[in-house]
């Protein structure tokens, strides 16, 4: 198994997204899910934990929502702009943010919005997505891009980064 994501949730558990499903370790038991069990694949890409407690999972499939043992998934027809999730991101009002192959979305907990505004850049993809503690949203692509979302706008920054491909980001107390 390859680990893409590790999650420490509030409830003091451990989340482990890997390529060969989603595997859940609380109180000494060890617990895993698969597509046999509703995901939407085994590629477990992306993870984050919702204000409701729900477990929010990326795969390169689609987006799945687990919440008290049961598992809900989104597609691009559910209007996600690519079904491969790459990274997601919880704001501080709650809203999930979605960064996948195709471009950004969001979900305020009903509807599912893409942001035809914030696409990828050409011949790349949204690998990485934050939310900083002062509420500025930052994405990051395959080619090393940097860029802040605002309003549904995808802003470059001009950066030099040591290397192209950001997987993750992470954010001090000022953002």
């Amino acid at each position: 198994n390859y680990i893409h994501r590790l999650l420490a949730a509030r409830d003091g558990s451990l989340w482990i997204g890997t390529d060969s499903g989603l595997t859940h370790y609380k109180d000494g038991v060890w617990t895993t899910w698969t597509e046999k069990n509703g995901l939407s694949d085994d590629d477990i890409e992306a993870l984050a934990e919702g204000r409701d407690g729900s477990l929010w999972i990326g795969t390169d499939q689609g987006l799945d929502r687990m919440l008290n043992g049961r598992v809900d998934v989104w597609h691009t027809a559910s209007g996600l702009p690519n079904e491969h999730v790459t990274a997601l991101a919880v704001d501080w009002s709650g809203l999930l943010w979605v960064a996948t192959h195709g471009g950004l979305a969001s979900f305020d907990g009903s509807r599912l919005t893409s942001y035809p505004g914030v696409q990828k850049p050409a011949g790349s993809a949204l690998s990485a997505l934050g939310i900083a503690a002062n509420g500025a949203g930052w994405t990051a692509s395959t080619d090393g891009q940097l860029s802040r979302v605002a309003d549904g706008i995808l802003s470059p920054v001009p950066v030099h980064l040591p290397a192209n491909d950001v997987d993750a980001m992470l954010f001090d107390r000022d953002g």
